[in-house]
């Protein structure tokens, strides 16, 4: 998203520019790789393939947390992306040097059981940001151990809260305590092998319910953490449950868009292709990677239609967007 509102704030001694950091272990191409990021992002600049692929490998999670739309979907049958059809989007992003992916979407990855083959692999075809977003509930030091070896790049924790008893409230089903002992391990895993990746983020998602404990988790994850994130929680979704989650941030119309068509592609376990990260976007079916490629499905119509809308700040004429834009920055008209 492309406005003041929704930035993430990044907190951390240990390494107050993330991306610099990054820059010295892996050197120009990533700063090159960063570079295009933020004329997509700041300029909505069009590349003519994505820098970032969203994969979803397994479709379900372990937790059923207060802001998230997974509990008000139908239940569906557990699923698992082939390995097949892994590699062969992994084999067409290769050709047009795709940098980034991400190994899940809304789901935890933790619970798919190839990942850390699907790591090994993003880095055999060239893929040098390769992160995942997980609950870290089920981050046995068996998996740390894992991820580690494969090449992760980035491993992002979801905690949302400093203290057992706000954690029990937000992220149902979850362990506080066994979170923390777990990442815990996993830092010392990290260091035990002289390993620099994959950093650590913890992340926060500011609601209502945690507003009180935002001071006490940067506190505590500083000087544990690479670095912690904190951003507000974005409700996709018009009902009352979730606004009042919402804090009070406010914004205009004029000063928001979303970059997200000019930098990712989102592909679910059965291979349809989405063009963000919303689950709203889902009702915006790009195509399906079983019946064409990505290159082609980013150049139809559709995305072209969804960039000059972004950049035009007309957003408001498509029903998919608007309600996702006005939801996430409670938007004043």
């Amino acid at each position: 998203m492309n406005t003041e509102l929704n930035k993430i704030s990044n907190f951390s001694t240990l390494h107050p520019d993330v991306n610099e950091c990054l820059i010295e272990m892996f050197g120009e191409d990533f700063r090159e790789y960063r570079k295009r990021w933020e004329l997509a992002e700041k300029q909505l600049h069009i590349f003519d393939f994505p820098l970032f692929l969203v994969i979803e490998t397994v479709n379900t999670c372990n937790l059923k947390c207060i802001m998230c739309f997974r509990h008000e979907m139908p239940k569906q049958k557990t699923s698992v992306m082939s390995m097949e059809l892994y590699e062969r989007i992994l084999s067409e992003a290769f050709n047009y040097n795709c940098p980034s992916l991400s190994l899940n979407w809304n789901n935890e990855p933790l619970l798919d059981p190839y990942l850390p083959e699907r790591i090994s692999m993003a880095k055999k075809y060239g893929f040098f940001d390769i992160r995942i977003n997980t609950n870290a509930n089920l981050l046995s030091p068996e998996k740390a151990e894992q991820l580690i070896d494969a090449g992760l790049t980035r491993l992002s924790a979801s905690i949302d809260a400093v203290t057992a008893e706000a954690y029990a409230k937000i992220r149902i089903g979850g362990d506080y305590n066994k979170v923390v002992s777990n990442l815990t391990n996993f830092l010392d895993i990290r260091n035990r092998k002289g390993a620099k990746l994959p950093l650590l983020r913890c992340t926060f998602v500011r609601i209502r319910e945690n507003e009180d404990e935002l001071a006490a988790f940067i506190k505590f994850w500083d000087g544990k953490a690479d670095y912690s994130s904190i951003q507000s929680y974005i409700p996709h979704t018009p009902k009352e449950w979730a606004l009042e989650l919402h804090p009070n941030d406010k914004s205009s119309m004029t000063n928001v868009t979303c970059s997200q068509p000019f930098e990712r592609l989102a592909i679910s376990v059965d291979g349809k292709v989405y063009p963000c990260c919303s689950p709203i976007g889902t009702e915006i079916l790009l195509g399906n990677v079983h019946d064409s490629s990505l290159y082609e499905i980013w150049h139809r119509e559709t995305e072209s239609k969804l960039r000059m809308m972004m950049k035009h700040r007309t957003w408001n004429k498509f029903p998919v967007c608007r309600q996702c834009l006005e939801n996430t920055f409670n938007i004043q008209q």
